[in-house]
């Protein structure tokens, strides 16, 4: 990837973890993402992610912090889910259930666009909702589906 893409890539993701948050038409699609936990974490997570998810800032991230074990925060830990609605929150959520993408909050997130869905809240990432490309969203329900391995 091309060092001055990358770049703006994560001064757009800066801004998206403040007030005030741009949207960008910019695709979130790491190049070589497999269904594989390292690749996404690698690829995906310490690349784009940590820009909100990470130490102080996790806590208005829904207390999500990827950039140590990203594992051990995501897998059957129980979802904040706080930008959901009340009431419409599904009881239970976990930020990744082994073999149902569909109950994955993480999973949900990539695929809401530009528009909050009223069961999970804003799409990821903030700044640019909707942006990550089948690809990926593929690798990390394949990942997902297949157990969500730490692999």
């Amino acid at each position: 990837m091309d060092l001055r893409l990358l770049l703006l890539a994560a001064v757009a993701a800066l801004c998206a973890c403040g007030e005030s948050r741009p949207i960008s038409s910019t695709p979130t699609c790491p190049a070589n993402v497999a269904a594989a936990f390292s690749s996404i974490d690698q690829e995906l997570f310490k690349v784009t992610c940590t820009a909100c998810h990470v130490g102080g800032l996790a806590q208005s991230s829904g207390g999500l912090d990827l950039s140590g074990d990203a594992y051990s925060a995501l897998v059957n830990v129980t979802a904040q889910n706080f930008a959901a609605a009340p009431g419409a929150r599904p009881s239970g959520l976990l930020r990744v259930k082994p073999g149902d993408p569909g109950s994955s909050l993480l999973y949900q997130k990539l695929l809401i666009g530009t528009t909050p869905s009223p069961q999970y809240g804003e799409g990821m990432p903030l700044n640019s909702p909707g942006s990550v490309c089948q690809q990926v969203r593929d690798a990390v329900r394949d990942w997902i589906a297949s157990g969500a391995l730490n692999n």
